[in-house]
């Protein structure tokens, strides 16, 4: 049985190593062209970049013209002008193994499966075929290779803000759905060390650039359970700021979410004698007085009164002077005299 097995799987490997072949190769002039395993030419070099064949077709890059423009604002007594600029662009499409093109112009591409190949056109992926025609329009913000029928696609959220993983046929039909989506990952969920985050996140504030404070927050954010472990301190700080730029843009429910965070554990903290215990009463104290100032500036007397009443608590948890936060009291008895 085992001769027999070997006997009919050799004519296979015969036939692989035999059958011809071509690959990209690069020419005196700097372009691309294509190339027999003897060296002969077979596709003149005319590309600015060339991948290998995948299904009788190669994916080859050339560059168009560019025109952009912008509006220069104008200086003391001068007047604005439109500034016009031409530059190269790389774009992609593919030939077959005459060296015949498709008509396109895509902004990236991957490579052809089961006649089918994700390509990227107006920052959206969808599918093409080898006739160059979208047999899937560009919908996606990330699309895969099709394996057994179907592929995996990316899918944004009206808002931006989600992220759904479906499963698609060739017909664009889901084969397996994602109804409650992920959170959109950003670039700055690739900075490894979340420590990074919280620096560049206080430098922002110092800047007062509070939209991209909260981005770096965000990103942090979504790495709690490690910071948590890792370095109570900073977690606390990371919950106050983001409570904090929640109730400055009015986003109560980023609030309540990394106020309740920051609540548990600094009640946590009190009931320790952790070393660092004190000063992270007096930074959410802090932290409260300031989310209290914000509360009355936007008119909000009965949550201004819980935050107060919420500094007295951590106070008298903390062990410290009430006689240092009179000035609360005193906000807190205005409050409920009106």
């Amino acid at each position: 049985m085992k001769r027999i097995l070997l006997y009919s799987i050799c004519p296979c490997i015969i036939l692989l190593s035999c059958s011809p072949s071509i690959s990209p190769i690069k020419g005196d002039s700097g372009l691309y062209g294509y190339a027999k395993k003897s060296g002969k030419m077979v596709i003149r070099p005319q590309f600015k970049a060339a991948w290998d064949f995948h299904e009788g077709m190669a994916k080859v890059g050339f560059k168009v013209n560019k025109t952009d423009s912008l509006w220069m604002e104008p200086s003391f007594d001068g007047e604005g002008y439109w500034d016009v600029h031409t530059q190269k662009v790389m774009r992609y499409t593919f030939i077959n193994t005459k060296g015949e093109a498709l008509p396109l112009e895509l902004s990236d591409a991957k490579q052809f499966a089961e006649g089918l190949c994700p390509a990227f056109k107006n920052q959206r992926w969808g599918y093409i075929n080898k006739l160059g025609q979208w047999q899937i329009a560009p919908q996606y913000v990330r699309a895969n290779l099709f394996q057994k029928g179907s592929a995996s696609v990316t899918r944004e959220s009206a808002n931006g803000e989600t992220w759904y993983e479906l499963l698609i046929d060739k017909e664009n039909r889901i084969v397996k759905d994602d109804p409650t989506g992920k959170w959109k990952p950003i670039w700055l969920d690739s900075i490894p060390e979340w420590r990074t985050l919280m620096a560049s996140a206080h430098l922002y504030q110092r800047l007062n650039d509070y939209s991209t404070m909260l981005l770096y927050l965000t990103a942090a954010a979504r790495r709690l359970p490690i910071i948590e472990a890792e370095d109570t301190l900073m977690y606390l700080q990371l919950c106050e700021r983001l409570a904090y730029l929640g109730v400055m843009r009015v986003d109560e429910p980023l609030y309540d979410t990394y106020h309740a965070l920051a609540q548990k554990k600094i009640e946590d903290v009190l009931a320790t004698n952790q070393i660092r215990r004190r000063m992270m009463a007096l930074n959410h104290i802090n932290y409260l007085v300031e989310v209290a100032d914000l509360r009355n500036l936007h008119m909000q007397p009965e949550k201004e009164l819980d935050i107060l009443e919420r500094v007295l608590w951590v106070v008298d948890s903390a062990g410290e002077d009430r006689l240092l936060y009179e000035d609360i009291e005193e906000r807190i008895k205005a409050l409920k005299a009106n």
